[in-house]
């Protein structure tokens, strides 16, 4: 579903006679993860079937508690009426399902389930209000709101001072560096402005200041899990970089006055508020976007990386998502955000230290080949990801948009990059192949990326106008975007440069003044022997492309493993080449 989704399928398209939505089936079959991913892709959570059925009527109906929980708080609309004029509550109040052959649902479910729905319309049908901010003077016990009290002792939280006479905002203190834990009942969350695969992002208020709050989609934390997130956002919370946006604070949730259908607060980082939005939906549009604007951008978002390098943090999830643009004396900047927490990582998608195939392809696109080898992070690679952000800035798209998505994870394992768009200015697309070396060791410093990018004198792009506004190739330049390094050449040095490359990984995997044993000298004979018989050849024929990608994976796979045992944040001992 994340790779469909990724690659840009419609979340709304209903089957020919039921008419039922992919988030109506996940309700249906109550898949939790499956219903979050729909959401967080802005599915219609109201969509009807051809029998007026919305996801919060089987929801309700099925006993499906989590995923009613979920549509709710999505906005789904619990007056809702089927074709027999049955909203979810009613429903629900049916219990079908009860002691059922084919899905048993408890009465104890389906009591829970009709709570939640009974609640939710009292709370809508409840007027709106909002908690008076809290002056400095004030005792918290006078107080008139609604909102149940938090265990963080109100003296430790920000204060704002503010009568009704005053219009103006008050700026939101930045929290001291020991005490960074806001109080949820002090922000008033407004309209969704972003998803991701950690959390949802919204506008909000804060004390009377808009800001930017990202509700996690992590509920549930150890004691220690939860000190492990305190940590590693205040590591960030302390960053002062004008490309980096600044972290005010994050909210922990308590439990006390939790229940079934009033669930703790969420665990949210509070944010400043960029409205211009996400560098990936500056792209996306067709505005002009010259090449001094491009190299700009690039600038700001490797001058934030030099500064995190430069403090031994790692971003970890560097892409065009990540990156939010402003406009300042009427010229765009960039500012690196949502760095790749750890934890959050780990509570959210509950990985190994392994990257599986399962992983999020909206980060996957940007992960360097040796991490889906299961190798740790590192400043390499996140300068691979900072040149995959490059060419989003030459090109306007997602990398492997034309890849299908069930290959998009072998291609980067195996070291493919996509093509760099011909019109490119050459010390831009220089820097972008020294980004993707496939030996991570080879891949220069952002330090140096940086001043290779400030020394050049951007020329325009030569090819179409359509280029130089929108970075996107003419018709007719190249067929696809997927390429291995030396694709460009013609036919007949294609074919020598890759039995080149092959030969230099065989002397790394099975050197020939070593002394190897029996099996591995057949083998390096046995390739060598292959290579020779496609010398002279001006084109390699499908089963030759195989047998080479074979015995290059294979290589690869041996380097990987001679270094198996050492530890994995030490540089890689061997050379790997880019195929």
């Amino acid at each position: 579903m994340q790779l469909l989704i990724a690659a840009g399928a419609n979340t709304d398209t209903q089957s020919s006679i039921c008419k039922e939505t992919p988030l109506y089936i996940a309700a249906y079959n109550g898949h939790i993860a499956v219903a979050k991913l729909l959401l967080d892709a802005e599915a219609n959570k109201n969509a009807q079937t051809s029998k007026k059925r919305t996801p919060l009527h089987i929801a309700a109906e099925k006993g499906h508690t989590e995923i009613a929980q979920i549509l709710i708080a999505a906005g789904a609309k619990i007056e809702a009426q089927d074709e027999n004029g049955k909203t979810p509550l009613q429903l629900a109040q049916l219990k079908p399902y009860v002691n059922s052959p084919w899905h048993n649902v408890s009465n104890v479910t389906y009591d829970k389930i009709i709570k939640l729905l009974q609640d939710a319309a009292k709370s809508k049908a409840k007027p709106q209000t909002t908690a008076p901010f809290r002056t400095s003077t004030e005792d918290s016990s006078t107080v008139n709101t609604q909102i149940p009290p938090k265990t963080i002792e109100s003296s430790k939280l920000p204060v704002a001072i503010e009568t009704p006479s005053k219009t103006k905002a008050v700026k939101p203190p930045t929290p001291s560096n020991t005490d960074f834990i806001i109080n949820y009942s002090n922000i008033v969350l407004g309209e969704k402005i972003g998803s991701g695969g950690f959390g949802d992002v919204f506008k909000a208020k804060w004390l009377g200041q808009d800001v930017a709050v990202k509700k996690l989609h992590m509920k549930n934390m150890s004691d220690e899990s939860e000190q492990e997130f305190k940590q590693e956002s205040s590591i960030w919370q302390k960053l002062s970089h004008p490309n980096i946006v600044q972290l005010f604070g994050i909210c922990i949730p308590s439990s006390l006055h939790s229940t079934v259908t009033s669930p703790p607060d969420p665990y949210c980082m509070i944010m400043r508020y960029k409205p211009s939005g996400s560098l990936y939906n500056l792209l996306k549009n067709k505005s002009l976007l010259t090449w001094p604007a491009r190299k700009q951008l690039a600038i700001d978002i490797g001058s934030a990386l030099l500064y995190l390098h430069n403090k031994n943090i790692l971003h970890r999830d560097l892409k065009s998502l990540n990156v939010l643009v402003s406009e300042q004396d009427r010229k765009l900047r960039a500012s690196l955000t949502d760095f790749g927490l750890s934890i959050v990582k780990r509570e959210t998608s509950s990985t190994t230290t392994k990257i599986s195939k399962q992983q999020s392809s909206g980060t996957l696109l940007w992960m360097a080949p040796e991490l889906l080898r299961g190798r740790r992070n590192s400043t390499q690679s996140d300068v691979y990801a900072y040149g995959m952000i490059l060419w989003e800035l030459a090109t306007r798209k997602l990398p492997f948009y034309e890849a299908d998505p069930k290959a998009i994870f072998q291609l980067i394992k195996n070291g493919d990059t996509p093509e760099i768009p011909s019109g490119t200015p050459s010390n831009f697309a220089s820097v972008i192949k020294k980004c993707w070396d496939l030996n991570q060791n080879k891949r220069p410093a952002i330090k140096t990326i940086l001043e290779l990018l400030q020394g050049q004198k951007p020329t325009e792009a030569k090819p179409s106008s359509e280029l130089l506004q929108t970075g996107l190739l003419s018709s007719g330049s190249h067929s696809s975007l997927i390429r291995s390094t030396g694709s460009s050449n013609p036919t007949g040095r294609k074919v020598k440069k890759k039995i080149s490359e092959l030969k230099k990984l065989l002397d790394q995997a099975y050197p020939e003044d070593d002394e190897l044993d029996e099996e591995d000298t057949e083998y390096r004979s046995g390739v060598l022997t292959f290579f020779a018989s496609l010398k002279g050849s001006q084109k390699l024929d499908f089963k030759q492309k195989s047998e080479c990608s074979t015995i290059k994976q294979f290589l690869l796979d041996q380097l990987d493993s001679s270094g198996s045992d050492s530890d994995p944040d030490m540089p890689m001992s061997t050379t790997v080449l880019k195929s």
